[in-house]
């Protein structure tokens, strides 16, 4: 029924809904009660390692009581077992590793001991019925998705100590109404709160880091004292769907773009709602457009100066259709652009389009900068200030009527 060997338990392949360990063993090997058919289990003082899946999937486990003893708990010890419900963990414990309780979805409260420094990644994800935990008083970091999906957690309160909240940390955590964050805390990852739609978040001191979307759910103003974040860091969910004008910190050394995805030519053109991949840093005087298949993220602002280099470096990337949007709105921006020679040549050719598309979007500045580089004939402009008058552009129409052409030989008034 039990297979042990060098003080370690093997494996459990008996029947019984409550089995009790015997004395001389040290560690619960890789999986030694996986998919057994066990209800309640207590874990004897001398075992002090668990180890990796040693429960997992006990699809019946409701009851799991340590004795003081046990120091480690190993990755996905516990995970998957939908009726646990009750768990009762060792002040010994100095270690617990990733996943252990994921999936635990029946798990409603639980105290973590005081020497826990790290909760790992998807510790407690999709714990659905987990409202509230008692957070050790010396952890410094929750890793990437620890609550991911613990929808109904209400009260959390975060201890002194903590320094870093990863990626996706809270994601999902709809009932949860306030954080108040303390001084030392120094980074919140990526997506930490997204889906936590009632928060209202308190900082003691601003975090020196702040994710992409870290906030999308909440109204909340950009803390004085960040170093560094990204456009979308405090953007509100409905201000995606706009071209949006966000005034960022002075302190701010480290700005990012922020957006988990670009935009298309197709998209923009036609309205859709990935318009809100568009950039608009009205503080820095910087708009940028850039295609999917571009690049996804990079520095906008680096060490305080602003910093385009990872578009540039990457602009072959971009598809033959983008890349002349790509290179007419960066000659019209042309912040920290240091080499203009690609982004002229992926014009050559197309300034009509473009030009047309500045017209359509009534940007002033891309039309100029299309028109200055571009020898369109008197038929093609001709045919630009009609579409600028159609669409009752009419700010746009002395771009076109400043070019070097005999406007006599185009216009017959």
């Amino acid at each position: 029924m039990l297979k042990i060997k060098n003080s370690v338990l093997l494996e459990y392949d008996g029947r019984e809904k409550e089995p009790r360990l015997p004395k001389n063993i040290k560690s619960l090997g890789k999986s030694a009660f996986a998919w057994s058919e066990i209800e309640r289990i207590q874990i004897p003082s001398q075992v002090e390692l668990i180890e990796e899946n040693a429960f997992k999937r006990c699809k019946n486990l409701r009851e799991v009581l340590f004795e003081e003893g046990c120091q480690q708990i190993d990755d996905g010890a516990f995970s998957s077992c939908p009726n646990l419900q009750r768990v009762k963990l060792p002040e010994s414990l100095k270690s617990m590793g990733a996943h252990i309780f994921e999936d635990c979805s029946a798990l409603t409260d639980l105290s973590l001991p005081s020497s826990l420094c790290e909760i790992k990644e998807r510790t407690f994800a999709n714990c659905s019925s987990l409202s509230q935990i008692l957070l050790p008083k010396n952890l410094k970091k929750i890793g990437d998705d620890a609550f991911h999906g613990c929808s109904g957690l209400k009260d959390l309160s975060l201890p002194d100590e903590l320094e870093i909240i990863g990626n996706g940390s809270f994601t999902r955590c709809e009932k949860l109404q306030r954080i108040s964050f303390p001084g030392q805390c120094k980074r919140i990852g990526d997506n930490a709160f997204r889906g936590c739609f009632d928060l209202e978040v308190h900082f003691s001191a601003p975090p020196v880091s702040v994710g992409k979307t870290a906030f999308p759910d909440t109204h909340l103003s950009i803390p004085d004292g960040i170093k560094e974040m990204c456009a979308t860091s405090f953007l509100s969910r409905e201000k995606f769907y706009i071209c949006p004008e966000i005034e960022i910190p002075a302190g701010v050394q480290n700005l990012r773009h922020g957006f988990e995805s670009l935009l298309r030519y197709d998209d923009y053109a036609e309205g859709h709602h990935t318009l809100r991949h568009i950039l608009y840093l009205q503080k820095y005087k910087a708009k940028l457009f850039i295609g999917a298949d571009y690049f996804s993220d990079g520095f906008i602002f680096k060490n305080g100066k602003m910093d385009f280099t990872a578009y540039d470096e990457n602009f072959e990337q971009a598809s033959d259709r983008e890349r002349p949007y790509i290179a007419a709105y960066r000659l019209a921006y042309p912040i920290s652009l240091s080499k203009k020679s690609p982004y002229i040549a992926a014009l050559a050719g197309r300034e009509m389009e473009v030009a047309e598309f500045a017209i359509q979007r009534n940007d002033g500045p891309l039309l100029r900068t299309v028109l200055n580089l571009s020898g369109l004939d008197s038929k093609s402009l001709d045919a630009l200030y009609c579409k600028a008058h159609d669409a009752r552009h009419f700010g746009l129409i002395s771009f076109i009527n400043q070019q070097t052409v005999n406007l006599d030989d185009i216009f017959s008034i």
